[in-house]
């Protein structure tokens, strides 16, 4: 990794080509940041002092000799600088008569310098290929932004030579070995953050691929806005939201882990043992795997539509059954904060097509879970039990699963207690009243029928008044 100060100059120095990663998010910024660029450039071409906008971090790419730009780097950071950079210089030199200047900084051996993302890619090279000045028939941010300059760029405000000479950046070069991720993460540590799946889907996904992403991964995940909010939504755990799409590409990666047709040992499965840079998770697994990332989406667009269709949160809000099954499960899962379970559920769905089996399955499920919680047990191993030890063929039978539970009468940390601790947990442990109203409410909903008058309604709105009688009787009154 090589950093220092560079110049405009130095980035975009005509015989070089940067390429903003085919997935990176679209150009973002609006008019008070284009404003604040026009002031601080104002104010370079007044007085001449050097200014800063900040830093770059671009990665040499491979590049055949035979290539016709020979420097390829990808912008790791920076891409909505740059965008507005050139966007900015556009104007000015062709309004300050240095047209010739901009095309030989901005189109290195005829390629256009600054290689756009997919979402901006058709509305940037229709800019920086025009020939005459003029607005772009586009609603994105960057075509408004490249309007807002053409209506306020001229050589009486802003100084060329000025603006070449001391706006500088802090250029961060990195090579083939050093992690550009872990570098990115650092500096932007304070902004916000890619999320996994943002950072997933640039590691699948190139301009060769762009089919297989339009096709299988943009209408599961991206079809439109109510489509993005789901898989951006989920149940809050403390002060965080738990997104649906990390629960889900959590409890994918753990399914695969744990596939025999891999063949990983117990070492290389504890590597994946924490939710913390799942990522970097997938990129070892797939390292390890060699899974064919073709396979890899499809696998993960099917347990996405069981996800969607199976697994949710809004569980809190609706009245559940009196029957033992996977809807029962789903309300213990994010009542009970329990989620840990989403990978053996998924994998049991997917795996298990016999719907009363899965039932049977569920009944085993909410009485151990609920006799610990009722135990108050620990269930910090959890995701050991549901991530890693249950996802195998054998446990998609009620029988298999009770028996490899009972297993565990020895350990502490995962035994299902009898009903001996369980009448003693219920005479003398105490529950906080969420946990207490969560118990009531799971006992409440097996034992209610269509004999009574009152709905049980959703476990969010139900409190204790539920449980008292209608009318009370004076003492005198037969009962």
């Amino acid at each position: 990794m090589d950093a220092g100060k560079r110049l405009i100059d130095d980035i975009y120095n005509g015989s070089r080509q940067l390429v903003i990663p085919f997935f990176q998010r679209a150009y973002v910024w609006e008019e008070e940041l284009w404003l604040r660029f026009l002031d601080s450039m104002e104010q370079v071409s007044k007085t001449g002092k050097e200014y800063f906008l900040g830093s770059v971090i671009m990665k040499q790419v491979s590049t055949s000799s035979s290539g016709a730009v020979g420097d390829i780097r990808t912008v790791i950071d920076g891409q909505q600088r740059l965008t507005t950079l050139a966007l900015f210089l556009k104007v000015l030199c062709f309004r300050s008569g240095e047209k010739e200047f901009f095309k030989s900084k901005f189109f290195p051996r005829k390629r256009i310098a600054l290689v756009h993302n997919m979402h901006d890619k058709d509305v940037f090279e229709k800019i920086i290929l025009q020939e005459e000045l003029a607005s772009v028939d586009a609603n994105t941010k960057l075509a408004r932004a490249y309007d807002f300059f053409l209506q306020r760029v001229t050589p009486e405000k802003f100084n060329l030579d000025n603006i070449l000479a001391h706006v500088t950046f802090v250029g961060i070069d990195l090579h083939g070995e050093d992690d550009e991720q872990v570098i990115f993460d650092t500096i932007n540590s304070i902004g916000v953050m890619l999320t996994t799946a943002e950072l997933l889907k640039n590691y699948l996904f190139s301009e060769d691929t762009k089919e297989i992403y339009l096709s299988k991964w943009k209408p599961t995940f991206e079809a439109d806005n109510d489509v993005v909010s789901y898989w951006s939504s989920g149940p809050i755990s403390g002060k965080y939201v738990r997104e649906n799409l990390d629960m889900l590409l959590y409890a994918y990666l753990h399914i695969k882990i744990n596939d025999p047709v891999y063949g990983l040992t117990s070492i290389q499965k504890g590597r994946f043992r924490t939710a913390v840079d799942l990522f970097s998770q997938y990129k070892e697994f797939m390292d390890l795997t060699q899974i064919d990332r073709e396979q890899l989406i499809d696998e993960l667009v099917d347990y996405a539509k069981i996800y969607k269709e199976n697994i949710s949160s809004n569980i809190l809000d609706e009245e559940i059954g009196n029957t033992y099954s996977l809807e029962r499960i789903n309300l213990i899962m994010f009542g009970l904060d329990t989620s840990t379970m989403i990978p053996y559920i998924l994998y049991l769905i997917k795996n298990q097509p016999d719907i009363n089996e899965r039932n049977k399955i569920a009944k085993i499920l909410e009485s151990y879970v609920m006799r610990r919680f009722i135990c108050r047990a620990s269930n910090d191993n959890y995701s050991d039990l549901f991530a890693f030890s249950l996802l195998s063929p054998q446990f998609l039978t009620a029988e298999n699963l009770k028996r490899y539970l009972s297993t565990k009468e020895s350990d502490s940390s995962l035994r299902m207690p009898d009903d001996i601790e369980l009448v003693y947990a219920f005479e003398n442990n105490f529950l906080n009243d969420s946990r207490a109203k969560s118990v009531l409410y799971m006992l409440e909903s097996l034992i209610r029928s269509t004999k009574y008058s009152t709905s049980l309604r959703p476990l969010k709105s139900y409190t204790l008044e539920h449980l008292m009688q209608k009318k009370m009787e004076s003492p005198g009154m037969a009962i």
